[in-house]
Parts: C-alpha cells; sequence; structure tokens
C-alpha cells in the first residue's frame, strides 16, 4: 500500500496475509421476567455484547486469546460464568461498517438488553482519512443503540479509547506520531460521546504504548496486540465489569 493514497483498504491489510479468526460468540440466553412486587429486583443478567473492530476480534490470534474471551474466562474462574456472550466485531470495520452489522442482525441482537454492552471502535476511520464530523455522527448512533442494548443503563456500558497503533513496527513506517496526533482527534470525540451518554471510557491507548518497550505485547504481525496485552485490557475493565454486571 502506498501511504500517500488514500485507500479503503485497513490498516490491518499492510503485512502479510492477515489471519482470518472466526468471531466469537454463542446463542442468546432467554432474560427472566420482571419480578413480581415484593420480590427482590432481577439480577443484571450475565450476558455481554462486543463491538468493535479487529482489536475486539483479536485479529492475528487464535479467539480464545481475544479480550473478550479472557474476560469471560477471568469472570468463570472467579465463579461468575457468563451465561452468554457475542462478539459483533470484524478487522477493518469503521463505525459506518459496525452500524451495517448491528442492522443486518438485528434478529440476532437481545433487545431486552444484555448486562454489559462494550464499544471499541474508529481506528479504521483514523487509518482511512475518513472525516471526523461523520465519525462524530456515526458514534451518536453507536453509543445510543448500545444503550439501548444495554436496558437503557449507561452504567451497563463500557466504551474504549482507541489504541495508538503508530507505535507499533507496522505503524513506525506510516509515521508514528502523525499517527499519534490524528489518533489524539478521534479519542477527543470519543471522550466526548461518551461523557455525554454517562458512560464510562476505558483508556486503552496508554498502555498500547508500552509494546515500544516490550514487544511480547505484539502479535506476529507486527501491527495487532498478543494475547499478553488482552490480558493486561482485561485487568485494567475488570472493576467497571464487575460493577456493570453487579457482580460486587
Amino acid at each position: 500500500m502506498n501511504s500517500s493514497t488514500r485507500s479503503t483498504s485497513p490498516p490491518f491489510f499492510l503485512v502479510g496475509v492477515v489471519l482470518l479468526g472466526l468471531v466469537a460468540g454463542c446463542a442468546e440466553q432467554d432474560q427472566p421476567v420482571a419480578a413480581a412486587p415484593g420480590e427482590e429486583p432481577l439480577a443484571v443478567p450475565l450476558t455481554v455484547l462486543a463491538l468493535g473492530d479487529s482489536y475486539t476480534k483479536g485479529e492475528s490470534l487464535p479467539a480464545f486469546f481475544s479480550w473478550p474471551r479472557q474476560l469471560a474466562d477471568t469472570l468463570a474462574v472467579a465463579g461468575d460464568t457468563l451465561q452468554s456472550l457475542k462478539v459483533l466485531a470484524e478487522t477493518g470495520w469503521t463505525t459506518r461498517d459496525l452500524l451495517g452489522a448491528m442492522r443486518a442482525q438485528a434478529d440476532q441482537l437481545d433487545s431486552n438488553g444484555y448486562g454489559l454492552v462494550t464499544l471499541m471502535i474508529g481506528v479504521n476511520n483514523q487509518f482511512q482519512h475518513l472525516d471526523r464530523g461523520d465519525f462524530a455522527a456515526d458514534m451518536d448512533t453507536l453509543v445510543a443503540e448500545a444503550l439501548r442494548l444495554a436496558a437503557g443503563d449507561p452504567g451497563r456500558v463500557l466504551g474504549f479509547s482507541i489504541p495508538d497503533y503508530g507505535a507499533t513496527p507496522v505503524g513506525q513506517l506510516f509515521g508514528g506520531e502523525a499517527i499519534a496526533a490524528d489518533l489524539a482527534g478521534f479519542n477527543a470525540i470519543l471522550a466526548r460521546k461518551f461523557a455525554a451518554a454517562g458512560i464510562a471510557m476505558l483508556d486503552v491507548t496508554t498502555p498500547s504504548l508500552l509494546v515500544a518497550e516490550d514487544p511480547a505485547l505484539l502479535s506476529r504481525d507486527g501491527l495487532h496486540y498478543s494475547s499478553r496485552m488482552y490480558a493486561l485490557w482485561v485487568e485494567l475493565m475488570l472493576p467497571a465489569v464487575r460493577a456493570a454486571l453487579d457482580l460486587g
């Protein structure tokens, strides 16, 4: 790819042959009916919907090393096994792609509400030099949809910043400092949109910079992250996840 040419190809096809992983997921479970007057209120369902792109999918890794699967395993070890985990994420997706996939799979998404909805998107908008105004508008729709799928509770939605792929070996080839500056603008939009909706945003940009000191945090393609990086993200998000799922 010529870096001076605007491309609609995602950064994930920059190196070698992209390993196509399967999107992790399992069938949704029926949600319990509302509690009758005088009964204990229903607990938050132990269900997770992870929305995103290659970082959520776990590009270049076996599916069980992705952070959603590591999160599910970590909760299970603590005795809090998820009833369902659905991952709707694919390598190269922009905000518009994710919205299209959500519409296409609307009948497969639990309209009764998930215990937790995560939203991690935007790196491909930045890489493809797509308009920030369109990105902001798409995020308004995505945030509204995430809230709807979390039964309208912003405490059950977790947003993410965009990792700085400019710090990776492949990113450096395309101007690491320029990438970092551009991503900062996209992350500022995310921060505003999440804050306006009362949604917490987890900073994974800062830990993404650690690849400069620890190559073991990178996958073999030199662009995406290893299971160790995703384990670090799980550790960072776990308090917010447990709070959202009312696990104490």
